[in-house]
């Protein structure tokens, strides 16, 4: 069992971003979600907000998303925006 989140955001010319974090919280069309480690598969629509990286605890980074798609498996987040 991986005790990360393997994250990506990725464009459809180039990859911004590849890191691992705790958790992911994702703000998906019908509402935020969270991505833990070995979390059920899921794509999901994402609308305008925020993107939570965590990590011991605590935010580590946010990322402002103007919309896009994210495929969930249980080792990874990819956001393609």
């Amino acid at each position: 069992m991986a005790d990360k989140v393997q994250f990506e955001v990725v464009t459809p010319t180039q990859l911004l971003r590849n890191e691992e974090a705790d958790m992911v919280v994702v703000p998906g069309a019908d509402g935020d979600f969270g991505v833990l480690p070995n979390h059920a598969p899921v794509l999901s629509s994402v609308r305008p907000g925020t993107v939570d990286i965590h990590e011991d605890g605590k935010v580590r980074d946010r990322l402002f998303v103007r919309g896009g798609f994210a495929e969930v498996t249980g080792e990874r987040c990819v956001l393609v925006a």
